[in-house]
């Protein structure tokens, strides 16, 4: 084996026991991006509600345009569905 090509990938039991083996390697991934969707979903509605509310944002004096939350949610919608595209495709 060469030198360049690293340590040799750790070898797996063809059978546990009669249990199916899962594929951590695939499905831990896809669970991360559906799990960031989710997220960014709720978020994304969220902003959306406060938007069609037009509830005021004041923090330490600060207010926050409801505006921002059309852009924020449009923005948290996007990645939504980019998270959700990336672990149909993983």
């Amino acid at each position: 084996r060469p030198a360049d090509r690293g340590p040799a990938a750790p070898v797996r039991p063809a059978h546990s026991g009669g249990h199916r083996q899962i594929r951590k390697d695939v499905l831990m991934p896809k669970a991360a991006l559906y799990t960031a969707a989710a997220v960014f979903a709720v978020v994304s509605a969220l902003h959306w509600a406060r938007y069609a509310l037009g509830s005021e944002i004041t923090i330490a004096g600060a207010a926050f345009p409801v505006s921002g939350s059309l852009i924020a949610g449009i923005v948290a919608a996007i990645l939504a569905a980019w998270m959700l595209f990336a672990g149909r495709k993983a």
